[in-house]
């Protein structure tokens, strides 16, 4: 049976080093977490990350976690309870959050037709099953981040220049049929490149053209798609990549 919301933030709080019997968590703190574990979960989806969850009800209501996901969900939680509360996460936390969200990222990568043990799922889900977000959500890249406030990954015209996108050790992708990289341009421009197999990774290789000195910089959105001889198709989560209008120097 699925945690309830509150059972949820209790553990986040506990991943924050904060106990019932040191603090009287009352209900005006767990409604509060409850909040903020409704806004992460809907973060989480808007980035393509699809784990069954109840966004209806209070903390006494199902969440709607399947088993395997509330680690995971209450360590990512307590990074954003334990601030409020004066607290520093430990790195054992942390570690245990940052794997639990890629392997959740693992799972969301799945073909529809692998799923998860059949647990309760929540409101708007019809089981616990991860769908394939190649069928439902191509682009869904409004509320992604935009990292163009840091390093530029590549440089507009650059040649040679490798776009990797990352699978997470899912599926064999030397058995795919096909194997394409999707691309959105900052202008909106759509288009497909034929991608490698590079073990877990689709990887494509930018030639003369691809991206226009005058009108291409800013960022650029990724998806890759694997498809295999059952039909199946297996799509990489949006990745966001910040391509920068100065030409690198000595080049």
């Amino acid at each position: 049976m699925a945690k309830t919301k509150g059972e949820i933030v209790r553990m986040a709080l506990a991943y924050s080093g904060i106990a019932d019997y040191e603090f009287d968590i009352i209900a005006e703190e767990l409604a509060t977490g409850v909040d903020f574990l409704d806004a992460m979960m809907a973060l989480w989806s808007s980035k393509n990350l699809k784990v069954p969850y109840n966004f209806e009800g209070d903390a006494e209501d199902s969440s709607g976690l399947p088993t395997i996901a509330n680690e995971a969900v209450a360590t990512n939680l307590a990074i954003r309870l334990a601030p409020t509360y004066g607290k520093q996460l430990s790195m054992e936390t942390r570690i245990l959050a940052k794997q639990g969200l890629n392997a959740l990222y693992a799972e969301s990568a799945k073909p529809i037709e692998q799923q998860f043990s059949a647990i309760p799922a929540g409101a708007g889900h019809k089981d616990g099953t991860f769908f394939n977000p190649s069928f439902q959500f191509p682009w869904v890249i409004e509320s992604l981040d935009d990292f163009s406030g840091g390093e530029p990954d590549f440089f507009v015209d650059d040649v040679g220049t490798v776009i990797s996108i990352d699978f997470f050790g899912l599926v064999d992708l030397s058995t795919a049929t096909a194997l394409v990289i999707n691309y959105r341009k900052p202008d909106g421009t759509e288009g497909v490149w034929t991608a490698t197999d590079s073990g877990d990774y689709a990887t494509y290789t930018t030639v003369a053209g691809d991206i226009d000195p005058d009108e291409d910089s800013g960022v650029w959105y990724f998806q890759a798609f694997a498809t295999f001889a059952s039909g199946a198709i297996v799509s990489s989560k949006v990745e966001s990549r910040w391509v920068a209008d100065t030409v690198k120097d000595g080049t």
